[in-house]
């Protein structure tokens, strides 16, 4: 589950920017690993930052905790 909601087809709005965001961030010793990454949009990954959120926690996958 992605804390973003936005349309990242864009086929309904084409003017989304696709973020690839890491779930754990790298500044905490997140990985590069596939299993640590998901998309966003612009808005939603500027405003999530380096820091963790609830929803991000849900996907955090059992062998990176």
């Amino acid at each position: 589950m992605s804390i973003c909601r936005c349309d990242l087809s864009n086929l309904v709005r084409t003017q989304n920017t696709i973020h690839l965001d890491h779930i754990i961030p790298l500044d905490v010793y997140g990985s590069n690993d596939a299993s640590n990454f998901q998309l966003l949009c612009e808005r939603c990954n500027t405003s999530k930052g380096a820091r963790f959120t609830t929803t991000s926690l849900v996907s955090t996958p059992v062998w990176n905790l």
